[in-house]
Formats: C-alpha cells, sequence, structure tokens
C-alpha cells in the first residue's frame, strides 16, 4: 500500500504541477492576446492622427499655393478691371486709356503664373488646374485684345470674362480646400 500512496502523491503533484504549468500558458496567451489588441488599437490611433496631420499639411500648402497664386493673378485682374471701368467718358479713346495706364509688365506675371500653375498641377485638383488655365487662358486673350487697336466695347467684354473666370477659380479653390461660403460670411461678421 505505502507504493500506491506514493504513486498518487506522485500523480497529483504531477496533475497539480501540469493544470499550473496550462495556467501559466493560458494567462500568457491571454495577457498576449490582450496586448496584441491593444497595440494593434494604438496603432490605429497613431495612423489615424498622421493621416490627420498629413490631410492638414496637404491642405495647408495647397492654401499657400492658391494664395501664391492669386497674388500673382491679381495684378492682371487690376488691369482688366481698369479696362472696364464704368467711369470712363464713352467717347475717350483706348489710346487715350492707354497713356493714362499704369506699366504693366504681362509677360513676367505670365511666366510667374505659369510656374504656379504647374505646382498647381502637382498638388491641386483637376478643377484647380482647369480654372487657374482657364483664367489664364482668357487674361492672355485680354492682353491680345489691349495691344491691337479694338473697340471699348470688346475689351468690356473680354475684361467681364476675366472677371467671371477670376470668381469661378476663387470658387473652385474654396471648393478644393473645403472652405463653405457661408463660413466666409459668418467669419467676416456678415
Amino acid at each position: 500500500m505505502a507504493s500506491s500512496s506514493w504513486l498518487i502523491s506522485l500523480g497529483a503533484s504531477g496533475m497539480s504541477g501540469i493544470v499550473g504549468v496550462l495556467g501559466v500558458l493560458a494567462g500568457s496567451w491571454f495577457t498576449a492576446q490582450r496586448d496584441d489588441r491593444r497595440w494593434k488599437r494604438e496603432l490605429e490611433h497613431e495612423q489615424d492622427r498622421w493621416q490627420r496631420e498629413d490631410e492638414r499639411r496637404w491642405a495647408e500648402e495647397r492654401r499657400a499655393l492658391y494664395a501664391q497664386y492669386l497674388a500673382a493673378v491679381l495684378p492682371w485682374m487690376v488691369r482688366a478691371r481698369y479696362w472696364k471701368s464704368p467711369y470712363f467718358d464713352p467717347d475717350t479713346t483706348i489710346e487715350v486709356l492707354r497713356k493714362q495706364e499704369k506699366p504693366f509688365d504681362w509677360q513676367a506675371t505670365c511666366d510667374s503664373t505659369d510656374e504656379l500653375e504647374h505646382d498647381i498641377e502637382l498638388i491641386g485638383s483637376d478643377r484647380a488646374v482647369s480654372a487657374a488655365r482657364s483664367l489664364t487662358a482668357q487674361l492672355l486673350g485680354f492682353e491680345a485684345c489691349h495691344i491691337k487697336p479694338y473697340t471699348m466695347k470688346q475689351l468690356d467684354v473680354m475684361a467681364a470674362e476675366c472677371e467671371a473666370r477670376f470668381d469661378r477659380l476663387k470658387s473652385v479653390l474654396r471648393d478644393d480646400l473645403g472652405i463653405v461660403r457661408s463660413e466666409l460670411v459668418d467669419e467676416q461678421g456678415q
């Protein structure tokens, strides 16, 4: 009998050892699973944060580029608006207005807008590229009308189309940046 109690105690010890090892292994596995889930959640949060930072950075770069482009075409728009001015005497000739006009280097302005259009092609939307090219083409058409002896009516039509394309460009750029027009009105207190 003594030998059988010895075997029973050895078996009980072995069983408790196996149960203990299995308990440790199961606990380690559950802990590892929990840590993996937590690590995945943290990684997803980090990736979301990185994504938001990238989107914010790209939006800021587009905003800065669009502002540069608008600043580059603004002197050209001022020139077009000058020729559309309702304050001119109807009998004023184009030649008189040309003498009164401030000097303007449209070729340098065209070169700078062309460089910026290439940058817009890289980071802007297709609509932004199209609207920028459309405005530049219209402004070049306006210059062609301005250089040749056209009538004031023709210059008015060309200047009005420049203004319309400029407004369209601003609208497209706002859309591209996710700016809602009502937000602009609210910020300006109107």
